[in-house]
């Protein structure tokens, strides 16, 4: 077992807990994009299950381990439908093969529809012995309040920019040759404490997204919204492949909004009411998240992104 990055001792208690099985029967794990969630519900199903002994922590990372049930969604899917919830717990009721436990873990638990949710509250008031349910979300408030009530809670804290700096510089996180220091500073500003995202916006793959996405916020007019939206999305590709794509231009739109209002804050004198263009880049955000929600909701990648483009000009419009 190893610390998570950034957790600290309060991390290394959850290990231990988990490796006595003295972890709640279930568990929300929840923090923004990024910051290791899914790699922490591992660890504490590795710890579960027997730590290193017999190749545990090995087979929980590859998934291999026959006592650990994940639940994703599915790729053709939306949310992650009942009957894959009924399966799982069946497979829970079950007796461990070689583990001495049974674990489960649901990623993203925020992508189970209300069924999906109220098919897991027998389970959750009767886990059985040596049953674990972890449930990763990045918006625990989109499981309903009958499940929050019924599970404990950890939180992976973002990181400060220091540690993301020493990750990305000794092979933790491998910088992605030709990274220059203004873009390794720049991807720092943008990440908000993510190790996942701070790796992702240096990737060269999304230089060119982010280029469009750069030309686009120094000058966003109405004029610019559709051949911008058209550059972003020309790309093709199956309708995951675009999702995908969308997600990233989301990604960058956010980081690039984060490190103006960093830059913004930096620059104001004293404490006081927020610079003009800082409220508007706040405001701007909530316009980025409010799109990766209709994502997450099925509204078609268009749609989605020119209708984000268009807000964005009215917020920037003055």
């Amino acid at each position: 077992m190893r610390a998570l990055l950034g957790q600290g001792e309060d991390w290394q208690d959850w290990l231990r807990r988990a490796a006595r099985r003295r972890l709640p029967h279930a568990l929300v794990i929840e923090g923004a994009p990024g910051t290791g969630k899914s790699h922490a519900a591992r660890e504490l199903a590795a710890a579960l299950l027997g730590g290193d002994e017999r190749g545990a922590a090995r087979r929980v990372a590859s998934g291999n381990h026959p006592d650990l049930h994940l639940l994703t969604v599915p790729e053709d899917r939306q949310e992650i439908p009942v009957d894959a919830v009924r399966a799982l717990l069946d497979e829970l009721q079950r007796r461990p093969l070689e583990g001495g436990a049974r674990v489960a873990i649901v990623d993203p638990a925020d992508r189970l529809n209300e069924q999906g949710q109220n098919a897991l509250l027998k389970t959750l008031e009767e886990p059985g012995e040596d049953a674990f349910l972890l449930l990763v979300a990045r918006r625990p408030e989109g499981l309903l309040e009958t499940v929050r009530s019924r599970a404990a809670r950890l939180r992976i804290r973002p990181l400060d920019d220091a540690t993301l700096r020493a990750a990305l510089h000794d092979g933790t996180a491998p910088l992605p040759e030709g990274s220059s220091p203004s873009a390794v500073a720049a991807a720092i500003a943008g990440a908000a404490g993510s190790l996942g995202l701070a790796r992702r916006l240096l990737d060269p793959s999304l230089r060119v997204l982010a280029d469009a996405v750069d030309r686009f916020l120094a000058a966003p007019v109405p004029s610019a919204v559709h051949p911008t939206a058209v550059a972003l999305g020309s790309a093709g590709g199956s309708k995951l492949e675009q999702e995908e794509r969308a997600q990233g231009i989301l990604m960058l739109f956010r980081a690039r909004l984060r490190a103006g209002v960093q830059l913004l804050l930096a620059e104001a004198e004293g404490p006081g009411y927020l610079p003009p263009h800082a409220e508007r880049c706040l405001t701007a955000l909530d316009a980025v998240f409010a799109a990766e929600q209709d994502l997450e909701l099925g509204v078609p990648v268009g749609q989605s992104l020119e209708g984000l483009l268009l807000r964005l000009v009215g917020v920037f419009a003055v």
